[in-house]
């Protein structure tokens, strides 16, 4: 219906900490260790997002979601380059293999135009193009072209009509002015925003949350403790629409000084 999942999400990486492939009975301990950690901590998780199709995780990701009766939000990542596209969304309509109700929402690219690998004005002929694939397979749920809330705003003319509902990562700790009791506030802001520009379309933020480890940005500090300020702060403003980055810690990424050396430290079922 194009509104888009409701409820709370989390982002799930299909990586080892050396970056190799997680294998299924990985992605099921993980998801125990989700699961457990969502309950201890009055949580819960309606959806999970995914960012691509490599290491068979749209199959391991969905055999999961069947026990604990999540959906997906999956992702073709690699939308710039003609083979690897369309070899992505053979992938991921292999993976359904018709049966989409699991599906509720799959994001064409992720930060494409804030990574200047694909121009704005272009971003809305790969999604229909994907659409065109994923219609022709069955899926008739929402698609949406994920961009950062910055891009979104700025290419708003070419971007807003490219999904069915407005999807943006938004951190407040990259803000640096920030404080994590106050992230709530900050990224309803940013929603309404951002869903002005698009004429009042829905918005859902796709990434957010907070570091635990890594550099001070401005007042924005990593701690475990922040980070559950701000998923706390968060939550008692927007009641739904939010996709939490990230299960866990990322240690397959790169530490570097301009994402303050927490990229590794994003994870929050670690804690």
């Amino acid at each position: 219906d194009g509104s888009g999942p409701q409820g709370y999400g989390i982002v799930y990486s299909p990586y080892t900490d050396s970056g190799d492939c997680k294998s299924q009975d990985d992605v099921n301990s993980d998801f125990a260790k989700i699961m457990a950690y969502a309950q201890n901590n009055g949580d819960t998780y309606d959806f999970v997002r995914i960012y691509g199709t490599d290491c068979n995780q749209v199959s391991t990701v969905l055999n999961v979601c069947e026990k604990y009766d999540l959906k997906i939000f999956a992702g073709v990542y690699n939308i710039w380059e003609p083979s690897a596209f369309s070899q992505e969304l053979n992938i991921l309509t292999t993976a359904a293999n018709g049966d989409w109700s699991r599906f509720n929402t799959i994001a064409i690219g992720n930060e494409v135009v804030n990574q200047g690998k694909v121009a704005a004005k272009d971003v809305k002929g790969l999604v229909d193009q994907a659409r065109g694939v994923l219609n022709g397979a069955g899926y008739t749920g929402p698609i949406v072209a994920v961009d950062t809330l910055v891009a979104m705003v700025a290419n708003g003319e070419f971007l807003c009509d490219a999904s069915d509902y407005v999807a943006v990562n938004s951190h407040p700790f990259f803000d640096g002015s920030v404080l994590p009791e106050n992230t709530g506030e900050w990224l309803l802001k940013g929603m309404e925003e951002v869903s002005s520009v698009c004429n009042g379309k829905k918005t859902w933020i796709t990434e957010t949350g907070w570091p635990t480890q890594g550099n001070t940005n401005g007042v924005a500090v990593p701690s475990v403790q922040n980070q559950k300020s701000t998923i706390s702060s968060m939550k008692s403003v927007v009641s739904s629409n939010i996709i939490w980055f990230t299960a866990f810690n990322d240690m397959w990424k790169t530490n570097s000084a301009s994402t303050f050396n927490a990229e590794q430290y994003w994870g929050m079922c670690n804690n």
